[in-house]
């Protein structure tokens, strides 16, 4: 019995796939790692650039006599969805679901830098405290 599902990278021949996967790191994860961290600014310029995306991924339903058959796999609404892709949007469909999971690590690496300068704030006092009232409130009190 052959295996169901997603069974190849991206939908993608092997050598597709390496060279895309050597792409990626070359152009999102080396030059990161001589450079300081981006700022929230900068992460906000590279979300704003992706302009095109899709949750899910794409998978090889099986191989015709004219090539591989296609489907677009992914989760809304709590539902699991599974969409035919024809050959000639696959990829399309390939790069739009990459910039959504490029698209997720951005703003997950956007929060963690905000959340980081809020943190180093309020533990350097360089915001100012809230003030507590020193006489108790009562129901009709506004203050």
């Amino acid at each position: 019995m052959p295996a169901r599902g997603c069974t190849t990278h991206f939908g993608l021949n092997e050598d597709l796939w390496k060279n895309s996967l050597v792409k990626y790191i070359y152009m999102n994860i080396l030059p990161g790692m001589n450079t300081p961290h981006p700022t929230p600014a900068e992460l906000l310029r590279q979300i704003a650039n992706i302009d095109r995306m899709e949750p899910g991924k794409l998978c090889v339903l099986r191989q015709g006599k004219e090539g591989a058959y296609y489907n677009h796999q992914y989760r809304e609404d709590g539902r699991a969805h599974s969409v035919y892709v024809p050959r000639d949007q696959a990829e399309t469909v390939r790069r739009n679901t990459e910039n959504y999971g490029t698209f997720q690590a951005l703003v997950a690496q956007y929060a963690g830098e905000v959340v980081a300068a809020t943190r180093a704030e309020r533990r350097d006092g360089k915001k100012k405290r809230l003030r507590v009232s020193s006489r108790p409130k009562t129901g009709n009190s506004r203050g």
